[in-house]
């Protein structure tokens, strides 16, 4: 957007030769009505509350993380439960001494029922939690398309860093209000924002991932590239990266 690009403009001084001051900046208009748009979500999802076709593919939307129950909670619940019940029964077998093979087979054999009756399946999710998954897919899926456009910029002036971080601040308090966490990738576009430029050159410099005095942020692979593209488009770039 032009308004990225754009220089301040220098400040009024007033016929009486007194200089007006600057405010704060204010989120643009573009971003502003994405974020109103955002924010009437959930009156939009609430037309399809009781449509129960909805949360057949709730685990595969992305940028959603409103999973009731990870498979892998579920796999790891399963074997908790499995262990300690199997443990009760080595037990009572040492303590008896009347308990065969077979019965433990047929006792291990009733456990795995129980667990596999007390797994968690798309049609226990509650109509909240699928809803605001998907409000949560949307919202983020918009924050991304925004953020792929910002990397895209050939270069940001400095009054456009710092209204593109009052536009990011705006987007992420609209997020809030939805009750949806900012993703990484939003909070570190706004970290390295908000470095001055000698920061954001000792991060670039730093590639040791044992040195994490000023590199703790950003020593993923997908965090660092996000450094490299924000420095980028801010006019701030090594030669050896």
């Amino acid at each position: 957007m032009e308004v990225w690009n754009s220089v301040v403009e220098k400040a009024k001084i007033s016929p009486f030769k007194i200089q007006i001051p600057t405010f704060s900046l204010q989120p643009n208009e573009y971003i502003t009505r994405i974020g109103e748009h955002l924010l009437t979500l959930p009156q939009q999802f609430e037309v399809y509350a009781d449509d129960k076709s909805l949360a057949f593919s709730i685990k595969s939307l992305p940028y959603s993380d409103e999973k009731p129950i990870q498979e892998k909670e579920v796999k790891d619940l399963k074997e908790d439960k499995k262990e300690g019940l199997i443990t009760e029964v080595d037990e009572e077998v040492k303590a008896t001494s009347s308990i065969t093979i077979a019965n433990e087979s047929n006792i291990i054999n009733i456990i795995t029922e129980e667990i596999s009756v007390s797994q968690l399946d798309d049609d226990e999710i509650s109509t909240d939690e699928v809803t605001h998954a998907w409000i949560t897919s949307v919202a983020r899926g918009t924050i991304h398309a925004i953020l792929e456009k910002i990397f895209a910029i050939p270069q940001l002036s400095s009054h456009g860093t710092r209204q593109l971080l009052t536009d990011l601040g705006y987007l992420a308090n609209v997020l809030s209000t939805l009750d949806i966490s900012p993703t990484r990738e939003l909070k570190k576009t706004v970290k390295v924002l908000e470095m001055d430029e000698d920061q954001v050159f000792k991060v670039l410099r730093n590639k040791d991932k044992n040195n994490i005095e000023n590199n703790e942020e950003f020593i993923g692979a997908g965090d660092r590239e996000i450094l490299v593209k924000v420095a980028g488009i801010r006019g701030i770039k090594m030669l050896d990266l």
